[in-house]
């Protein structure tokens, strides 16, 4: 869905939200079914910051980030979208901004004020990457991360954050030790159950866990709804997912 709207946009360096262009579109509702879950497991959350990842590249946790942060805006929540993707986020992409003027400027001293962009959609506040840094997982292992997080917290509903693929790199585990929520992303015919068993392991071996599945680019077949095929966005747990058969076995063979 995400590379069919950046190949009909006449402006290549920029990312529609479908959300606005589409808002009655399959996906959007799916992700409106989400941020009911959303909302109903974070009600007795620590804090309200919610991360949102995956096990690789290429599984649209930022086309997911920006579209739930954008339908939960809509619904009068106040939201703050943070890319905390320090090696590639295209967040910026979505609100016709630049990267410079984030993230990495605040974990550098800027003021977190000086790099809040307020009112990107109504009810929405976004934070780039600012410019890429060489030493990403450094940075955020800073102890200014949590302060930030606990400066800008109290003055929003959310606070999503868009991290960096969980198997490549660190950075969403040293994130994730700020959230109550993590979210892995994943795609349909592409993401192996392999994947997302090491995922939840790396997860584990850092006390942590995974709330939940975003299930990306399921084909909606006829005779379920319609007759054309759509793009959806599935939520649940592994099990609700029909993966957890598949990973407990990748563990228990792994283990």
């Amino acid at each position: 869905m995400q590379q069919t709207l950046v190949t009909n946009s006449r402006d290549p360096t920029r990312l529609p939200l479908l959300s606005r262009i589409a808002s009655m579109d399959v996906a959007v509702e799916g992700l409106r079914s989400f941020r009911t879950a959303l909302q109903f497991c974070m009600s007795h959350a620590e804090n309200k910051v919610v991360l949102i990842t995956g096990p690789t590249v290429g599984m649209g946790k930022s086309f997911v980030s920006a579209n739930l942060a954008a339908i939960l805006a809509s619904s009068g929540r106040k939201v703050l979208l943070i890319d905390g993707d320090l090696r590639d986020g295209q967040l910026h992409r979505y609100f016709h901004g630049q990267r410079a003027g984030g993230l990495s400027d605040i974990l550098t001293g800027t003021p977190a004020a000086n790099c809040l962009r307020t009112s990107v959609l109504e009810n929405l506040d976004f934070i780039s990457t600012g410019c890429l840094p060489p030493n990403p997982s450094e940075l955020l292992s800073k102890p200014l991360m949590k302060s930030v997080l606990a400066e800008l917290s109290p003055n929003y509903d959310m606070v999503i954050i868009d991290a960096a693929p969980l198997l490549a790199v660190a950075d969403s585990l040293i994130l994730g030790a700020y959230a109550s929520a993590i979210f892995l992303t994943t795609r349909s015919g592409l993401t192996r159950p392999g994947e997302i068993a090491e995922s939840i392991k790396r997860l584990a071996r850092a006390g942590m866990s995974a709330k939940g599945v975003l299930f990306n680019d399921m084909s909606l077949r006829a005779g379920r709804y319609g007759d054309r095929h759509h793009y959806v966005y599935g939520y649940g747990t592994l099990r609700q997912l029909g993966y957890a058969s598949d990973v407990q076995r990748t563990i228990t063979n792994e283990a």
